[in-house]
C-alpha cells in the first residue's frame, strides 16, 4: 500500500515540475517586452536633444535642450545646464534597470486601469528625444 501511494505521490510530483518548467521556458514574452523597452532607452539615450521633466510638485515643466556640444536650461529660465549632472542623468537612465513593464493595452484588456496599480497620475514624468524618436518614462 506504501508502494503505491510513493509512486502516486513521485508522479504527482514529475508532473507539477513538468507543468512549471513548460510554463517557466514559455514566458519569453514578459523579457521580450523588457528587451524592446532596453532596446527603445539605448536607442533615444544614445544621442539624446531633449529632456523634459514634469511633476506635479512643480509649476512649470523643467525642460533641458542641447544646442550643439553644451545643454541649456529652456524652461522654466534659459541658462546653461551643468554638463556633468546631465551626463550622469542621462547615465543613469541608461543604466535604468527594468524590473515590470506592461502596456496600457493589456491593461485595458483586462478591465483594469491605471489608478488600479497606483500610476494614473505618476509622481514625475521624463520624456526623452533625440533626433529618430521619443521615449516617455
Amino acid at each position: 500500500m506504501r508502494y503505491k501511494f510513493t509512486l502516486i505521490l513521485l508522479f504527482l510530483n514529475i508532473l507539477v515540475f513538468g507543468l512549471i518548467s513548460y510554463e517557466f521556458l514559455n514566458s519569453n514574452t514578459a523579457h521580450f517586452n523588457t528587451d524592446k523597452l532596453k532596446q527603445e532607452l539605448q536607442a533615444v539615450l544614445t544621442d539624446p536633444t531633449r529632456i523634459e521633466l514634469l511633476s506635479g510638485g512643480l509649476k512649470n515643466s523643467i525642460l533641458i535642450e542641447r544646442s550643439g556640444m553644451q545643454w541649456q536650461f529652456t524652461s522654466p529660465e534659459k541658462w546653461t545646464a551643468n554638463p556633468f549632472a546631465v551626463n550622469n542623468l542621462i547615465n543613469q537612465l541608461q543604466f535604468l534597470e527594468v524590473v515590470a513593464s506592461f502596456s496600457t493595452d493589456e491593461i485595458e484588456a483586462s478591465q483594469q486601469s491605471l489608478k488600479d496599480y497606483g500610476l494614473e497620475s505618476p509622481q514625475m514624468t521624463i520624456t526623452v528625444e533625440s533626433a529618430q524618436q521619443s521615449l516617455s518614462l
